[in-house]
């Protein structure tokens, strides 16, 4: 197999750079400020208490919860139309915001614990409890980061990825991969223009 030349490779390094970019740039505007901005904007109400709220056709909304019964995993949330529909709640196991994006969440000790979609326009009654009675939490309804769809990956796309853990992946990844891409290429193309100036012959990279 040919190497590839300098010049390829440094044109290369540079679109993984820019793509990084806006890949985290992407995230951040539309996925990470908008779900920080819903959560700091959200009031709490202790478990036990039902939370009222209109929903939008479609509408998704996610459960966050602090305390002990949310740490232990305990706490348990059912959700009932006006109509009497029960949409099904959710519960991310695989990675999530929790594990890569905690440090944004601006409400101390909050968590995304659950979520669920609206099934139609309407008011909806929320309400979390703990199911052995023996332990409190707080919760509140933001903005849902488990984002819907799965994505795939490999040969053939045979290895499913849910789209909120590439989300949560990527928004930290992508501008660490950037900014460490930027100094990297930055040296090897001024290193490169140097020795076409001398006339001599650029070093591999």
């Amino acid at each position: 197999m040919r190497p590839i030349p300098s010049r390829d490779r440094r044109w290369l390094g540079w679109m993984a750079c820019a793509l990084s970019a806006a890949l985290g740039l992407g995230l951040w505007l539309f996925w990470v400020l908008p779900i920080r901005a819903s959560v700091a904007d959200a009031a709490p109400v202790p478990s036990g208490t039902s939370v009222s709220l209109r929903l939008a056709d479609g509408q998704r909304v996610g459960i966050w919860a602090s305390g002990r019964a949310a740490i232990l995993g305990t706490l348990d949330c059912s959700v009932r139309s006006g109509e009497g529909e029960t949409p099904s709640v959710h519960r991310v196991r695989e990675l999530n915001w929790n594990d890569t994006l905690w440090w944004v969440t601006p409400r101390h000790g909050f968590e995304s614990y659950a979520g669920f979609t609206a099934g139609r326009a309407g008011d909806y009654v929320v309400s979390c409890a703990d199911s052995i009675g023996a332990y409190e939490a707080d919760v509140l309804l933001a903005k849902d980061p488990s984002a819907p769809g799965w994505l795939g990956l490999g040969r053939g796309g045979s290895a499913d990825f849910r789209l909120s853990s590439v989300f949560a992946f990527s928004a930290v990844v992508a501008p660490l991969l950037a900014v460490l891409l930027l100094p990297i290429m930055a040296a090897q193309t001024l290193r490169a223009r140097r020795v076409a100036r001398g006339g001599g012959r650029p070093s591999s990279f």
